[in-house]
């Protein structure tokens, strides 16, 4: 199962630069750019602030994508 989420998120971040803006995130997961600061200021995303930019890495959101996934299927 784990595999099969991690192939999944893969494959959506596929085209995604190695290093994201915070509209990047947005965009690629259809959320709001407010939602996204909201995860990284609490910690939910890691990220890593640039002056007053946030970049997130390619694989912190794969892994942040792979750990909500397997807190859906353990809530279940």
């Amino acid at each position: 199962m784990a595999a099969l989420a991690h192939d999944r998120f893969a494959a959506l971040l596929s085209d995604a630069p190695a290093s994201m803006t915070v509209r990047q995130v947005a965009t690629a997961l259809s959320i709001s750019e407010h939602v996204v600061r909201r995860l990284l200021t609490t910690s939910e995303l890691e990220g890593v602030k640039v002056g007053r930019e946030w970049r997130v890495l390619r694989t912190d959101l794969l892994s942040y994508l792979e750990q909500r996934s397997n807190r859906s299927v353990d809530a279940r």
